[in-house]
């Protein structure tokens, strides 16, 4: 996610995103983590976000990771 400030003046911005979720017991989601601190961490619905401080005229990248780990020779459409 990018994030420009191209205002004169530093902002402060919450972004919000969501970590995929499954009522699947054989579908896990783990290890999720973010190359900035989570303001709030992953809830049970998957959402999450951060609070960021951008200064004036500069931009902001934050990266998300999760693995998903499910049965091997799974088809997840058709046949």
């Amino acid at each position: 996610i990018d994030i420009g400030n191209y205002k004169n003046k530093d902002i402060v911005i919450r972004v919000v995103d969501q970590v995929p979720k499954t009522n699947n017991e054989n579908i896990q989601i783990s290890e999720v983590s973010s190359s900035h601190e989570f303001a709030q961490a992953p809830d049970a619905d998957g959402i999450l976000y951060w609070e960021l401080n951008v200064p004036s005229q500069e931009t902001t990248k934050i990266t998300l990771q999760y693995s998903i780990t499910r049965p091997k020779n799974w088809v997840l459409w058709g046949n």
